[in-house]
């Protein structure tokens, strides 16, 4: 998320978050989608920064922040701006036919909710530390943040079991794929209706 704060004109917090790059991303496909031809080049503009400033190769997935000069990684992960990243991968996908997209889209689902699923009850968990273990205290005892709240959050379950519904529906441009979509999108869903 892209949360600017300024005083006299000038930057209080420029941190660069990956929640607000993920829209720009999905901007930029919708755009494209739209008919609006130059919105295509930023697509792979904006993944080509995604890749070499917030992509965490050795874990398979996007950190959350970065300093304002895009050099240093925040310790702080977190499965939302993924989500949104994943959304937002599915529309590039669809904007443009390439399957760098849909590939690093599934990989987004995969590791979080199969690989980082299986670390809490097989549900998806808001909040992890720098090497992606669960934070399971993060933000426990503040009730009033709204945009990284404690715990498991239902609508993001429900989110989860779309975005592997859509994966699935490109399952066939996919093979190398052994995940089955299906199974884990009912899960979720079903977790999702009985914990809200």
């Amino acid at each position: 998320m892209l949360r600017w704060q300024s005083a006299a004109c000038e930057a209080t917090d420029a941190t660069n978050h990956s929640y607000g790059l993920a829209f720009v991303l999905l901007a930029y496909a919708h755009a494209t989608m739209a008919g609006v031809a130059e919105a295509r080049p930023p697509i792979e503009e904006t993944y080509e920064l995604m890749e070499r400033r917030i992509w965490d190769a050795q874990c398979g997935l996007y950190a959350d922040e970065t300093t304002a000069d895009w050099s240093q990684l925040q310790p702080y992960r977190g499965q939302n701006a993924n989500m949104h990243f994943c959304e937002a991968l599915l529309a590039a996908h669809e904007a443009t036919g390439d399957l760098i997209y849909l590939r690093r889209a599934e990989m987004l689902a995969r590791n979080i909710t199969v690989r980082q699923a299986v670390l809490s009850d097989d549900l998806v968990w808001e909040h992890y530390h720098a090497d992606w273990t669960p934070d399971f205290d993060y933000n426990r005892h503040d009730r009033s943040n709204i945009f990284w709240p404690w715990g498991f959050q239902p609508g993001h379950l429900a989110e989860w079991a779309k975005l592997l519904l859509l994966l699935k529906r490109q399952q066939a441009h996919l093979p190398e794929s052994a995940m089955d979509f299906w199974p884990c999108a009912q899960a979720l869903f079903d977790s999702a209706m009985e914990y809200a």
